[in-house]
């Protein structure tokens, strides 16, 4: 949640349609108005328990190609919620940039990846680090662990007075392997899409 009433996602989240016998994501069709389920107040003690579940209809998406990196930064969706589930929840404040700038500051990624299918709770990891950007304004690449099943999940940086907002959305793992690098490369790089470039479509 990016306001009480507004989701900002990764458009293949928003539009995925199942996948194929290689495991590739098959996306339908993008439509405005695209409806899907958004659940808020999960139960600590019960897995898949939330108190709380609103349609959210998808009002605006960028333009995902992902066979170039200028089709890789239009991978994001914003989704209203016909119950704005924010103002009973709270939610995340996004940064004010309007551009695709590199954080410098300490990141947070928040996830729900399949590994904690069937299990309470969120994927939390602090202390990754913005490390490069491009080659296309508003693509980040960080070295946060990523994992299948967090794709558009919220990147946030902590600010010099302590709080925590939203600068990017988890986006894909470049050339991904099994095994944990001794270091970062761009060849390997986990990447996150920068809030700026879809700050216009959140306000």
């Amino acid at each position: 949640l990016v306001s009480s009433c507004h989701v900002a996602t990764a458009y293949h989240v928003a539009f995925l349609r199942g996948r194929n016998a290689a495991g590739e994501a098959e996306l339908g069709p993008p439509k405005l108005g695209l409806a899907a389920e958004f659940l808020a107040g999960p139960d600590p003690r019960t897995p898949g328990s939330f108190a709380a579940r609103t349609r959210a209809r998808v009002v605006a998406y960028g333009r995902l190609d992902p066979k170039d990196f200028a089709g890789m930064a239009g991978d994001w969706a914003i989704l209203r919620l016909d119950d704005c589930l924010g103002e009973r929840f709270g939610y995340l404040r996004h940064a004010r940039t309007s551009d695709g700038a590199r954080p410098h500051g300490p990141l947070m990624t928040i996830g729900y990846p399949a590994s904690r299918a069937g299990r309470p709770g969120v994927t939390i990891e602090t202390g990754c680090r913005a490390r490069d950007h491009g080659p296309i304004a508003g693509l980040v690449g960080i070295d946060c662990a990523f994992e299948g099943g967090m794709s558009g999940g919220p990147v946030l940086e902590l600010q010099a007075n302590g709080t925590w907002v939203v600068v990017g959305l988890i986006q894909q793992s470049m050339s991904p392997v099994a095994t944990v690098l001794p270091d970062y490369t761009m060849q390997h790089r986990n990447q996150m899409i920068a809030v700026g470039l879809l700050r216009r479509a959140i306000d």
